[in-house]
């Protein structure tokens, strides 16, 4: 391979198995890797089910074995994040106010929960579950006896939901739709899943949204698009991701609603790829 340097932004699942593979197909040259987590590669699926229970700890989400990160020689940059590509000097800024140059750049960003927009959304005892951080903050809110409400029965919703029933909470699920995981299941499916939940004592309230957030210090209250209202000790917010282009968008790559590539995963500029 004839680049000398190769950069991957975004140290996940995807980001780790490029720089993998890169030393696996033979690249000996420099793989700088910029993650914007703390924690090395690695995958989130268990994040919503054994770290969450606390059946499990962080580190057994991790891609790799701590000792092959020597084997890897990977220059790795943990806990910032890309600011700006400059295409034409080949260059990537980080949030840390350093820049590396690239031959090659590859774009494993990810995405992003999308958030609650109502009043009241910036509670702190609304949370998200996208990182290893995200579950361990919100790991001590399923204790025994706790109330969680948990807006959006897709499938991270319905994974906390269950979680949180196995550590003895009891759970609401807050879904607009008319029935649980209907963008990505039929309904009898849908169906078969609800009762499924509703036998291990998950509640649901189907066909209404979500008005507005109050945290006050005597209560968590979470007011409906109908006027009733519910008392929590917290809530997850699973409502969908929105892929993370920002960057790419601002270097002029071609987006839409994700980054644009051919076959080969290259994007619109021949020396930038993008994965994940």
């Amino acid at each position: 391979m004839s680049p000398d340097t190769v950069v991957i932004v975004g140290a996940g699942q995807a980001g780790g198995w490029a720089a993998k593979t890169l030393r696996g197909e033979g690249f000996t040259g420099r793989i700088a890797l910029v993650g914007d987590e703390a924690h090395p590669p690695h995958e989130r699926p268990p994040l919503s089910k054994a770290v969450l229970a606390g059946a499990a700890e962080p580190d057994s989400t991790h891609l790799f074995k701590r000792d092959a990160y020597d084997e890897l020689g990977l220059d790795i940059r943990a806990g910032v994040a890309a600011a700006a590509i400059e295409r034409s000097s080949r260059t990537v800024a980080l949030t840390n106010g350093e820049t590396i140059a690239y031959d090659r750049l590859i774009l494993c960003t990810g995405s992003a929960p999308r958030k609650l927009g109502v009043p009241g959304a910036d509670s702190q005892r609304l949370h998200y579950l996208r990182t290893i951080d995200d579950a361990l903050l919100l790991r001590p809110r399923l204790a025994h006896g706790a109330h969680l409400i948990v807006i959006g029965a897709g499938w991270i919703g319905l994974e906390v939901a269950a979680t949180a029933r196995r550590r003895g909470a009891s759970v609401t699920v807050i879904e607009p739709l008319p029935r649980i995981c209907a963008r990505a299941a039929p309904p009898e499916v849908s169906e078969h899943l609800l009762h499924l939940h509703e036998r291990h004592g998950v509640a649901f309230r189907l066909g209404v949204g979500v008005a507005a957030i109050q945290d006050a210090a005597s209560a968590f209250v979470v007011t409906l698009t109908d006027g009733t209202s519910l008392c929590a000790d917290a809530a997850v917010a699973g409502i969908g991701i929105v892929p993370n282009v920002a960057v790419a968008q601002a270097a002029g790559l071609d987006v839409d609603n994700g980054i644009i590539v051919n076959e080969q995963t290259q994007t619109s500029d021949p020396c930038i790829f993008a994965a994940g």
